[in-house]
């Protein structure tokens, strides 16, 4: 894995099979627990050896077309869970 040569000391949560980069507050409870658990104690997956991931998880689901309005709210909450993150971390 790329990432595994580029970063040696990290931990990699994989979401495996996913089709995307970004799987954090997704509703994955695998992989939102595992952020939870670092940002709230720093607690990290056991790190593994060999260019594998250390964790893997389910991936996030390929999205369906919203209707319009829906995806608006969507959009929203997913703004404000950012902005709630990116402040807690900010924080600590």
């Amino acid at each position: 894995m790329e990432v595994r040569k580029r970063f040696p000391p990290s931990v990699l949560v994989e979401g495996v099979g996913g089709t995307t980069h970004s799987g954090s507050l997704s509703g994955i409870a695998c992989t939102d627990d595992t952020i939870a658990a670092y940002l709230d104690t720093g607690a990290l997956p056991t790190r593994v050896s060999g260019s594998r991931s250390d964790k893997q998880c389910e991936p996030v689901p390929v999205p369906d077309p919203p209707a319009s309005a829906k995806a608006k709210r969507l959009s929203a909450a997913h703004d404000e869970a950012r902005t709630e993150l990116r402040d807690l971390v900010t924080i600590r």
